[in-house]
């Protein structure tokens, strides 16, 4: 296969790719991957003034993501561990994402609502995000992207990286994706 299978399974699945991409390095908000709701209820008392969000480890386009709030209830059938990462707000919400193929970066492009809609926090086509050409990619994200789409096998056959602009400056890197047994990388 052109796409390593393996590189398919850490892309379908939040779980695999959070220790993934600790153990390489990649800049990514705080991910944590938790046991239990109740320790997902500590988190935030232990951390008062910071957001998370409880991340559907399988999910795509944003599909079951929840901010985490107290007292928050999950569905009995909620896959653990938890993938609680720190959200981070935004002015305007938007994600950029950039593409590999063949160990290329290529194209560079920004998620975000139209002008005139209500936005959501979690920015996804699935949502009603549309893609803008957002120019040429900063070094510093393609190096994020590049460390992200290499830890999961992606750079040197097909995916993409999605990132955001934290606050600082910083390129953090959201999620890789690819085409694969349960998930595709859309084209807009």
């Amino acid at each position: 296969l052109f796409i390593p299978v393996e590189a398919m399974r850490l892309a379908a699945d939040k779980r695999k790719l959070a220790p993934t991409f600790a153990a390489a390095r990649v800049p990514t908000p705080e991910t944590l991957l938790l046991d239990s709701p109740a320790a997902a209820q500590w988190l935030l008392c232990e951390r008062p003034g910071r957001e998370w969000c409880v991340k559907f480890p399988t999910g795509c386009g944003a599909s079951g993501h929840r901010p985490l709030v107290p007292n928050l209830t999950l569905p009995r059938a909620w896959p653990l561990p938890l993938v609680v990462q720190e959200f981070v707000r935004l002015e305007r919400p938007e994600v950029y994402r950039t593409y590999a193929a063949g160990g290329a970066l290529f194209g560079w492009v920004v998620r975000r609502f139209p002008e005139g809609t209500a936005p959501s926090p979690w920015v996804a086509h699935a949502r009603g995000a549309r893609y803008e050409d957002a120019g040429e990619v900063p070094p510093e994200a393609a190096a994020a992207a590049r460390a992200a789409l290499g830890a999961t096998g992606l750079l040197g056959s097909f995916g993409c990286a999605d990132l955001l602009r934290m606050p600082s400056g910083e390129w953090v890197v959201l999620e890789v994706g690819t085409d694969g047994l349960f998930n595709h990388v859309d084209r807009d």
